[in-house]
């Protein structure tokens, strides 16, 4: 990311809602994270149930050791124990998946227009936020 901002919110909400927060957490998580990793190229990330397959809770890493969704940017162990009593079984174990691979596991959940539209506009908050973040502190992800 340059050191001006290039991910400009659009037209809603000017900030993350407690709607927003209720819908990326319960059921719509993967849309979100599917937009941001289109705007940033970071990858999708999925807790892991005991196959190894993803389960709860889709976010984007980053980098190493950090962890962004909808609650905004996180050290690791901050967001593992958000989601640890969902994800207690395999001790927060993560790995990479591609969406495609998300929906055809969990299915098509959510995905509906407007959660799409507004995945794309929460992503576009978070990234700006991600992307003031690192300006102040001047440490890149």
């Amino acid at each position: 990311m340059s050191a001006t901002a290039i991910y400009k919110p659009l037209r809603s909400a000017p900030e993350i809602t407690r709607e927003d927060v209720a819908t990326f957490t319960n059921g719509g998580c993967h849309i979100l994270a599917d937009e941001i990793s289109k705007l940033s190229g970071w990858p999708i990330h999925c807790f892991l149930d005991a196959e190894g397959s993803p389960d709860w809770h889709a976010f984007i890493v980053p980098r190493n050791g950090w962890r962004l969704d909808v609650e905004g940017l996180q050290l690791e162990h901050e967001h593992n124990a958000r989601w640890a009593e969902y994800v207690s079984e395999t001790d927060c174990e993560h790995s990479e998946f591609p969406y495609e691979e998300i929906v055809d596991v969990w299915g098509s959940v959510a995905e509906d227009d407007s959660t799409v539209s507004r995945a794309r506009e929460v992503a576009l908050l978070l990234l700006a936020a991600v992307e003031a973040e690192i300006n102040v502190g001047g440490e890149r992800l």
